[in-house]
């Protein structure tokens, strides 16, 4: 009864969803991307008038709107970026998910994808972005990689974790290039949209100190101090 985006299929009207309509075009967060990982989004071809007559049978049939909410599209999302992370990943079409998250959410939708697995780390490696209700104190905190060009030569070695401190400090993948240069040099609204709204933490040397110190104030190991103090002095060679 509902035509799926992408695939030779049908889904029933209570289950299919329509794709929203968004005011600038995604070139990874597709209707056609999401049906292919097997969710029953609406083909988009069918038309605007077909839609909404498709929308509002939803609507008296089943009693609710036809669009998918934000705890259902941070699911999608979450399986699109497991469905990404493959062994030669393409590092620039990981930065255009990015920037089309900062269009599919906005500040009100975007607690939902707290606690995804959306964040490729330097491991190439899914991580949950930060925020998540019950976290636990001890989760690792995501910072964005430091680049030579933003935090200089001596910061981009703040990657180099100590293995004691890896269930601790992540890092996104430092391949993901966060920033354009044209017409002049700016950060990606991908970027933008993670620092906003506290899904990945903005690299910054004082932080990272503060990280230490409540390491440090855990009562770790003795291997854990060590690393602990070794990684704070690497931060200023």
């Amino acid at each position: 009864f509902v035509p799926v985006a992408g695939r030779s299929a049908w889904t029933s009207l209570d289950e299919g969803y329509a794709w929203p309509d968004y005011p600038t075009a995604l070139s990874v967060v597709s209707a056609e991307a999401i049906a292919g990982l097997g969710y029953p989004v609406l083909d988009p071809q069918v038309g605007s008038e077909r839609r909404a007559r498709l929308a509002a049978l939803h609507q008296a049939v089943v009693g609710s709107r036809m669009n998918p909410d934000s705890e259902t599209l941070a699911e999608w999302v979450e399986s699109l970026a497991g469905a990404l992370n493959t062994d030669d990943p393409d590092f620039e079409r990981w930065a255009r998910f990015y920037d089309d998250l900062a269009v599919v959410f906005d500040r009100a939708s975007a607690p939902a994808l707290r606690g995804r697995r959306v964040v490729l780390d330097q491991d190439l490696d899914l991580r949950p972005a930060m925020g998540a209700e019950g976290e636990a104190r001890r989760a690792p905190v995501v910072f964005f990689a430091p680049s030579v060009e933003e935090d200089g030569s001596d910061a981009a070695g703040a990657t180099r974790l100590p293995r004691e401190l890896e269930n601790r400090v992540v890092y996104t993948h430092s391949s993901i290039p966060w920033t354009v240069t044209e017409p002049t040099r700016r950060r990606r609204p991908g970027r933008q949209f993670l620092e906003a709204n506290g899904l990945v933490r903005e690299y910054r040397t004082d932080r990272l100190l503060e990280l230490l110190g409540e390491v440090m104030g855990t009562r770790p190991t003795r291997r854990v101090q060590v690393a602990s103090l070794q990684y704070a002095c690497a931060l200023y060679p």
